[in-house]
């Protein structure tokens, strides 16, 4: 079915166009060939280069930083002819020489250039390719180099003094930069490559004894990244077995699917060994490779010597393939030659692309509104006027803390920072933790043979059946002194939970102001301590008012009348006394009477002689009144403890803080006056020197609101991040517009190229 190009009109496929006999007598005669070659490898370059240009411009943009771009890494061992296989493919000549000549990466953007008028075809055809390059790196220091060539034999220089900025002039390799060159000619391949050091196995003088675990873990660092394709090459002189390049792609890519093999120096195999080379090239050894092997021959260094030019050398390349006995049929089959090996590496970098393409968008769109909220949460700089700057945090703070203390979360509070519900957790633990302090809650008898034993002992006037109230207060008291540390314990878990809880919104809301956040700290761990001070004195005069054995309960009546009414029960000597359980009630006071009820029956069946009345039976009376009386104390406590410390370590926490930060931060403290009448009070000097202390220890909304390095340093790494997403989103944005085009015609001109290249 007809489709429409890019402007709109309709256009027939070639292959369907014509009939397939005709069609192959037309591209089978030399010149319709060469015409139809030409054509189709202007289209392709035309429709592959928008996949890496996009790449680049997004790696140029510093995206790389962020997410893992598709590239291409060059790596092998020492000696094994990796930068002439660089050379050859781009047409520069890059440093050459023995152990580590590439010390840090180094990445080559090559561009296709394309002839735009008749001059410089006509240069071309005379032996004078257009040709430019640009070298750019940035040295630790921050700052950009920028260098301009004019001809490819200035590029091996630029490329180690460069190095040599960056690594210094010696042998050892830098891992923290790279260098950039980019080049553009007619003469190479819509490519990106980007060559690492080679790796070494032994550190030569000069270099640093860990040089080679160096190596190799920038070599990881590059090709652990599942979106990389490992270039690995490997000398055809070398055992392939024990060389490190490919047992390090082997362990980021056990099966190959993404690694690349490219054996050099064919030429000096030995003499009987030509036919393992032939194997492995066919992937038909035990070395496998997904997407194969590719031979090639590159200038030696004798070559260079004779000044052999790169286009001679690919000259002699085809030659020598052609020529070869046993690897003529590789360059037949595509497996040998560098146009061969150029042309592999851009189909496979292009669909490595398409392959990231679709996810690339959302991931940048998600990426940039992710960093747009951590910016957002940094704010933005300080505005010029600091004091009301400063009033708005502290009142933001303010409003924040007064939230989670009044249990009414409006904001996006965490669990841990809900403090009214962390404090009612704490308040109903020290109900249940003083109630174990209720006497005889233990032991009964033992408890009832103490209280016996000190009605004896402080027996007076009083008649038989009269027990002493002395003895009752004594041991009133002493019970509800018991409950004094749990109280005071409780006063230390809700202190430390609105500090730590206090401190942790601090430290989320002035994350950005260092000096204040420490100041704010200081004032609020001063300001509860002052609270708890109160809240610790409240108590303990509470419990000193416990010493006053009072209550207008009727509750405690009602034991009274219970006492008064509870018979003793026959008890066989085969059936000891059992307390009863008692009844469930709603009422918390119904059911502490129940069960004293259940206790009255019980010590009184306990009773030996129900005739006469023993110091135990008053004990055992006396027992039930405490019980009685403590748990009427004890609901006293409950109520008030946590009431007290409510009231001043989070409500009035809670609604001074704002008042306290606005005239402490805020406002300076007044000068005093210098006419103080010379009659004062030695307090009224001190209080002048805690004034000039405090005006001391002063700082300014300037100084409050001065922000750290780190947090300027990474306002401006988000930012920048922020704003190399924006752009990113764009270019994809534009580039998904054409890209649906652009592979409808890379689909069909490929099935175009093969016929033609079949009638070779």
């Amino acid at each position: 079915m007809p489709r429409k190009n890019k402007i709109g009109h309709a256009r027939a496929s070639p292959l369907k166009k014509e009939s397939s006999e005709a069609s192959k007598a037309a591209r089978c005669s030399i010149g319709a060939s060469d015409r139809s070659k030409t054509s189709l490898s202007h289209q392709f370059d035309e429709q592959v280069r928008p996949y890496i240009d996009l790449v680049d411009s997004l790696r140029s943009l510093g995206l790389d930083e962020d997410i893992n771009l598709p590239s291409v890494v060059v790596i092998g061992d020492q000696s094994t002819g990796k930068s002439s296989v660089l050379e050859a493919i781009s047409g520069v000549q890059l440093p050459r020489g023995t152990g580590i000549v590439t010390r840090c990466a180094l990445e080559l953007r090559m561009k296709k250039m394309k002839l735009k008028a008749t001059t410089e075809e006509a240069s071309a055809s005379a032996g004078e390719v257009p040709w430019r390059a640009t070298l750019s790196y940035k040295v630790p220091e921050g700052n950009s180099v920028m260098q301009q060539l004019d001809k490819p034999e200035d590029v091996g220089k630029a490329v180690v003094d460069a190095q040599n900025d960056l690594a210094g002039e010696g042998k050892d390799i830098y891992t923290d930069g790279v260098i950039l060159l980019e080049v553009q000619s007619p003469d190479v391949p819509d490519l990106t490559l980007i060559d690492l050091p080679g790796i070494a196995r032994f550190a030569s003088e000069g270099q640093a004894e860990d040089i080679e675990e160096q190596t190799k873990s920038l070599i990881r660092q590059h090709i652990e990244k599942s979106e990389t394709i490992i270039l690995c090459v490997i000398p055809c002189n070398a055992d392939i077995a024990t060389t490190e390049a490919l047992k390090l792609a082997k362990g980021v890519d056990s099966e190959g699917i993404r690694t690349l093999g490219v054996m050099t120096k064919p030429d000096l195999v030995d003499r009987g060994t030509e036919q393992n080379i032939v194997e492995i090239a066919q992937n038909q050894s035990d070395f496998k490779l997904k997407l194969g092997f590719t031979v090639v021959k590159c200038r030696g260094q004798l070559d260079i010597v004779k000044h052999m030019t790169l286009k001679d050398a690919v000259a002699e390349e085809k030659k020598f393939f052609k020529g070869h006995e046993h690897f003529q049929r590789l360059y037949k089959d595509g497996k040998a030659g560098v146009d061969k090996l150029s042309k592999k590496l851009t189909q496979q970098l292009v669909s490595q692309i398409q392959r990231f393409l679709p996810d690339l968008l959302d991931l940048v769109t998600e990426m940039a509104k992710a960093s747009n909220e951590d910016l957002k949460r940094l704010g933005q700089p300080v505005p010029e006027d600091k004091t009301h700057y400063l009033i708005t945090l502290l009142q933001e703070f303010s409003e924040i803390v007064k939230e989670a203390g009044s249990g009414r979360y409006e904001n996006s509070l965490t669990k841990q920072d809900k403090l009214y519900a962390i404090a009612h957790q704490l308040f109903t633990k020290f109900a249940s933790e003083i109630e174990d302090h209720r006497p005889g809650n233990t032991s009964t008898p033992l408890y009832c043979q103490r209280i016996a034993t000190k009605i004896a002992e402080s027996r007076g006037q009083e008649l038989p059946g009269f027990p002493s109230f002395e003895v009752f207060k004594q041991f009133a008291v002493q019970s509800v002194l018991l409950m004094k540390q749990p109280a005071i314990n409780l006063l230390d878990r809700v202190f430390q939970k609105v500090q730590e809880i206090a401190f942790r919104l601090t430290d989320k809301h002035f994350e950005r102001f260092r000096n204040l956040k420490v100041t704010v700290r200081g004032k609020i761990g001063e300001y509860l301590s002052q609270q708890k001070s109160k809240a610790q004195a409240d108590i303990e005069t509470h419990f000193k008012k416990e010493r006053w054995i009072f209550t207008q309960d009727q509750t405690f009546r009602g034991l009274l009348e219970l006492v008064k009414s509870t018979e003793p029960e026959a008890k066989t000597a085969s059936e000891p006394a059992v307390p009863e359980s008692p009844p469930k009630h709603t009422s918390y006071f119904d059911k502490g009477l129940a069960v004293v009820s259940s206790v009255v029956k019980t010590v009184v069946a306990a009773g030996t002689t129900a005739q006469s009345v023993s110091h135990e039976d008053e004990a055992k009376e006396l027992l039930c009144k405490l019980q009685q009386y403590n748990d009427i104390v004890r609901a006293r406590l409950c109520d008030l403890v946590p009431m007290t410390i409510y009231y001043y370590i989070i409500t009035c926490f809670c609604d001074d803080v704002k008042t306290r930060l606005f005239k402490e931060l805020t406002v300076r403290p007044a000068a005093n006056q210098s006419s103080v009448p010379l009659l004062e009070s030695s307090d009224e000097s001190s209080s002048e020197d805690e004034n000039n202390s405090q005006e001391d220890d002063w700082e300014s909304p300037e100084e409050l609101l001065r922000e750290g390095a780190e947090t300027e340093a990474k306002r401006k790494q988000l930012t920048s991040k922020l704003d190399r997403l924006r752009k990113a989103e764009k270019k994809l944005h534009k580039f998904s517009g054409n890209e649906k085009a652009i592979i409808e015609d890379l689909t069909e001109e490929s099935v175009v190229e093969e016929a033609v290249a079949s009638c070779d």
